[in-house]
């Protein structure tokens, strides 16, 4: 509210009735009106920026969107990828890296480390991707060869490929889905399973291996960890959304490899060498301005992202 009387440009005595009516003239802050010598403990539809609480409590009511953040300790979410099993040359397909997702309190200025897991390469289980202080997520099974499961499904992989005639469950639980049946009768071998989906079974009646399991939306929009397309007898498959490599047959196509920082599984191939997966990745976020370095840093929606797709360090 203006006050009824300025003075700037005053030659003679100012009336001290004009001052009284000026300093009883209350201002307003948002709209609350506030008269001078008065104390006020609230204030509405105010709007501020950069505020920073050093001691108190901060009480707050009615709030369409705030973001009060300490300057000690702030809370994250994260989700890591670890990397795809390889594909085998005995038609299973690799399964899609274990995923991890949760919440993690981290201390300002100091490091975690980041591990991203790389790919397997044939017949081989992928790496796995870890957090300090975080669930590591467990590299992908490898694809299978023979009659049983390939090195993922007896050492520790985690969405285990397909085999001729057995299906390999994830060695960790809730990472991953179990890779496809695999069928004797035709060498048709069952795809890997992905973070989505079990891989598809092999079909005795085509000859055909099974498509790769689907993966799923990682918390950057990007779909990852799906498993590895197998192959067989009369066909390849396709590998599953989230970066599974295609399956391979000789004469026909090569085995596709999983994608780069996806975790997706590699291709099985048939009669030709399987593909290797992809590797994995890791995504960091929190609400508001950044906070934090390391990684590719964006922002969206009013999140930071922290996107890892080599080893380093997040630092709070």
């Amino acid at each position: 509210m203006a006050v009824p009387y300025t003075f700037g440009s005053a030659t003679t005595s100012i009336p001290l009735s004009q001052l009284d009516s000026n300093f009883a003239t209350p201002i307003t802050l948002g709209n609350t009106a506030i008269q001078l010598g008065n104390t006020v403990t609230t204030l509405n539809n105010m709007t501020f920026a950069n505020v920073t609480v050093s001691s108190g409590t901060v009480n707050s009511s009615n709030v369409t969107s705030a973001l009060f953040q300490s300057s000690g300790n702030y809370t994250v979410e994260y989700q890591l990828i670890a990397g795809g099993g390889g594909g085998s040359a005995s038609v299973g397909g690799g399964g899609g890296g274990g995923v991890t997702q949760g919440a993690l309190s981290v201390t300002v200025s100091t490091g975690y480390t980041v591990t991203i897991g790389a790919g397997g390469g044939g017949s081989s289980i992928g790496g796995n991707t870890s957090l300090t202080g975080a669930t590591t997520a467990v590299g992908g099974g490898a694809g299978g060869s023979g009659a049983v499961g390939g090195a993922g499904g007896t050492g520790g992989g985690n969405q285990d490929s397909g085999a001729p005639s057995a299906r390999v469950p994830p060695t960790t639980a809730g990472q991953g889905c179990a890779g496809g049946n695999g069928t004797t009768s035709t060498t048709a071998g069952g795809g890997g399973g992905g973070a989505g989906s079990v891989g598809g079974d092999g079909s005795s009646s085509s000859g055909y291996g099974g498509m790769g399991g689907s993966g799923i939306l990682g918390l950057d929009g990007i779909f990852v960890s799906g498993g590895g397309g197998s192959s067989g007898v009369n066909g390849i498959a396709y590998g599953g959304n989230g970066g599974g490599g295609n399956g391979g047959k000789s004469g026909v196509s090569s085995s596709v490899a999983g994608t780069a920082n996806t975790g997706g599984g590699g291709g099985g191939g048939y009669a030709t060498a399987g593909a290797s997966g992809g590797s994995g990745k890791a995504i960091i976020r929190y609400f508001g301005a950044q906070r934090g370095t390391g990684g590719t840093i964006s922002s969206v929606g009013g999140w930071t992202y922290h996107v890892f797709t080599a080893s380093g360090t997040f630092t709070a």
